[in-house]
């Protein structure tokens, strides 16, 4: 199975979606690790000054202004967690906490946080142990963080001095929800009592929304990949009219969006007098170029003869020519396309062989 090593820089859609739904093991990288462990020497020195810095001796919010002695940076650590979680709603499907906890794990790897490695490592103990925390769907203040739902989460996984049951939050260990002191204690994972600046670091950010994005980022790309490959081979199957697909036609009404396509899309459907596409040689069958020639039905033959008899060409531009253009499933209206020399149509109707 993929292992995902995780170092702040190089997390992708790919990533989330193997450790959500699929299950694969993470690790925090080397080179990560030494940014963590840098970046919480700095906390500890400004806790060692006795300087005031938001988030580290302060309270929070209205009370900013407020300094707290370093003894008690623990519990306000914890004291934050606790008042945040007050989220509401059906919880959170799995797939969608795995996919936070490895974000939230990613972004601390960053090493701008200030916390402990041990931090991370914890996080990642529950998605290698899977033990999912139960979280509220319903909570998040948007763009100023996933509050409530990120205070959910590390309820399980932290814990203080009194270490009460009823303050470990509800988690999800082989099939069964149990307190989150439980299922921590049966996986083998040790809670943790957060130090300065980790309540804030854990608990602040738009976690939980990177999820769900990333998640729907990834479904609505397969959902349109899946429905451009159902589209071609729809198209191939009733011998559909590919003449509106011609890149040409596109170019000259300025939309050059599907220029951007990869290979992949782009080549799903292409134009009949270009590739020899199934549909193509289904109709050279009914026109008899193998051999076996079909009886045509009348309104075919009306069709046929009509075109035989409309002007072939306005002019003769270099390189190519202006005929009328018929698709496998019949003319398609009277519109005149400029098709290259080497593939244009014969005047009995078939295609050219080039």
């Amino acid at each position: 199975m993929k292992k995902v090593l995780i170092d702040g820089e190089s997390l992708t859609i790919e990533d989330v979606l193997a450790v959500a739904r699929q299950g694969a093991k993470v690790d925090l990288a080397a080179s990560a690790r030494g940014l963590v462990e840098r970046s919480h020497l700095w906390v500890n020195e400004i806790v060692n000054q006795g300087k005031p810095v938001y988030g580290i001796n302060t309270g929070f919010g209205i009370f900013a202004e407020e300094r707290i002695p370093s003894e008690d940076s623990a519990q306000l650590s914890r004291n934050l967690i606790l008042s945040h979680a007050v989220g509401t709603g059906t919880p959170l499907d799995d797939e969608i906490v795995r996919a936070a906890i490895l974000v939230r794990a990613n972004t601390l790897a960053k090493g701008f946080s200030g916390v402990r490695v041990e931090v991370i490592e914890t996080l990642l103990a529950l998605l290698n142990n899977n033990v999912t925390p139960v979280v509220p769907s319903q909570g998040s203040l948007g763009s100023s963080g996933d509050l409530a739902p990120l205070s959910h989460l590390a309820m399980v996984f932290t814990t203080d001095e009194r270490d009460l049951v009823s303050e470990s939050g509800l988690a999800r260990f082989e099939g069964m929800i149990l307190s989150g002191k439980e299922a921590m204690a049966r996986a083998g994972i040790d809670r943790i009592v957060l130090g300065p600046k980790e309540g804030l670091a854990v608990n602040n950010g738009a976690t939980f929304s990177a999820a769900i994005a990333a998640l729907a980022v990834y479904d609505g790309e397969t959902l349109l990949r899946n429905a451009e490959l159902s589209l071609a081979m729809t198209l191939e199957a009733i011998m559909g009219c590919s003449a509106a697909f011609d890149e040409r036609l596109h170019a000259a009404r300025g939309q050059t969006e599907h220029s951007d396509l990869p290979p992949r899309r782009a080549g799903s459907i292409r134009h009949p007098c270009v590739c020899r596409t199934r549909s193509q040689r289904a109709h050279q069958v009914h026109r008899g170029h193998t051999g076996k020639q079909r009886r045509r039905s009348p309104d075919r033959r009306v069709r046929q003869s009509r075109l035989r008899r409309r002007p072939y060409r306005a002019e003769r531009p270099a390189g190519g020519e202006w005929v009328p253009h018929r698709c496998c499933s019949g003319i398609c209206g009277r519109a005149l396309i400029l098709v290259p020399a080497r593939c244009r149509q014969t005047r009995r109707g078939g295609y050219g062989r080039g």
